[in-house]
């Protein structure tokens, strides 16, 4: 289905919200992943069918790799023992969305990737949400990473 709706982009050319006969229109209503594709399959010329696989795979690996960090900075921070880190990859790993979304070409994929990413930005930055203390530097940024978290897992992109 989603890549139904990259192939239909790439027959016409352009990328749109296809109309309501088309078997489609309800995939392309988020096209974030779907432009992706089609811009990824432009550029290098790669059959979108293949990307179908290549995609997911690199988005369940920056995942895996995201949730390690995040991890491996928590246990270190809170002295914790080493087997912390890898029991929860393993608890990550056999979870519902650890296994069934990475392994398809759905845009909840991207948008499980893009909550990962704003949890690791906010890590690295050490940037407390319970905590708006007004005597700190305002960073906008920092706000803008909870806006986008919200968004994301709201919307699914």
């Amino acid at each position: 289905s989603d890549y139904g709706v990259v192939a239909t982009f790439l027959s016409q050319g352009k990328i749109s919200i296809l109309n309501g006969d088309n078997i489609f229109s309800y995939y392309s209503e988020w096209p974030l992943m779907h432009t992706l594709a089609y811009d990824i399959s432009i550029i290098t010329r790669i059959d979108p069918y293949y990307l179908v696989f290549i995609l997911p795979l690199l988005f369940s690996s920056l995942m895996f790799f995201l949730v390690y960090f995040l991890l491996r900075k928590i246990s270190i921070s809170f002295n914790l023992s080493e087997k912390f880190c890898y029991v929860g990859l393993l608890l990550f790993t056999s979870s519902p969305d650890g296994i069934f979304w990475p392994m398809q070409f759905v845009h909840q994929d991207l948008g499980i990737l893009f909550s990962y990413l704003i949890f690791f930005y906010m890590s690295i930055n050490r940037i407390n949400i319970f905590s708006f203390n007004i005597n700190t530097s305002f960073n906008p940024l920092n706000y803008k990473c909870l806006f986008y978290y919200l968004l994301f897992y709201h919307t699914n992109i």
